[in-house]
């Protein structure tokens, strides 16, 4: 019951800052949206190299999307199989509460939603790579992992999730971006 333990030390729903961050957590996940927008304005509107470099620009919003659709596939079908219960949804004496690797009774808690899709502003480093937009890579992978992180702790705070949960959330999101982005050899060019 450590889980426990660390929620009722972070547990506090009326929190600004846990609201906050509720919302806009999961707003990484519109890179790929957003991508794909100015990858098609530049290729109606013939605008910057996009027409000259359109293979490279698909195939970044293909990985994107790809990266992102995996993510939340695996989530979903996680959460819905193993169905744990929020601590926030919890009774007085924590019952319905079961460790991640066990079946729960009724729940979406298991692995965060908000944890994966935040670790996917770290495709904002990937859209660096090849445009070479920030000189400070590191300033840019640092942002990434500090909106990562407050958006954990704002999870915590609200009594969404447990820290596995956080912990699988992010971890999906990462192995998801890894594996994506080795398998698809077009992302090994530098700069477009």
């Amino acid at each position: 019951m450590w889980e426990i333990k660390i929620n009722e030390f972070f547990y506090n729903p009326d929190s600004i800052f846990g609201i906050i961050f509720e919302c806009i957590g999961e707003a990484p996940a519109l890179i790929p949206f957003c991508y794909l927008a100015f990858v098609l304005v530049g290729l109606i509107f013939n605008k910057w190299d996009v027409r000259k470099n359109k293979r490279q620009y698909l195939a970044l919003s293909c990985y994107l999307l790809l990266t992102l659709v995996i993510t939340a596939t695996i989530v979903e079908v996680l959460k819905i199989s193993t169905n744990r219960m929020r601590f926030c949804d919890l009774g007085s004496g924590y019952e319905g509460y079961t460790p991640f690797y066990k079946a729960g009774e009724g729940g979406r808690s298991f692995p965060s939603g908000h944890a994966s899709m935040s670790a996917l502003s770290l495709l904002l480093v990937d859209l660096n790579e090849m445009h070479a937009i920030f000189k400070n890579k590191v300033g840019l992978y640092a942002f990434s992992l500090l909106f990562t992180l407050l958006v954990v702790l704002s999870r915590l705070i609200m009594g969404a999730h447990y820290l596995t949960d956080l912990l699988f959330g992010f971890l999906i999101s990462l192995f998801v971006r890894l594996l994506t982005k080795k398998s698809l050899s077009f992302l090994q060019r530098k700069s477009l």
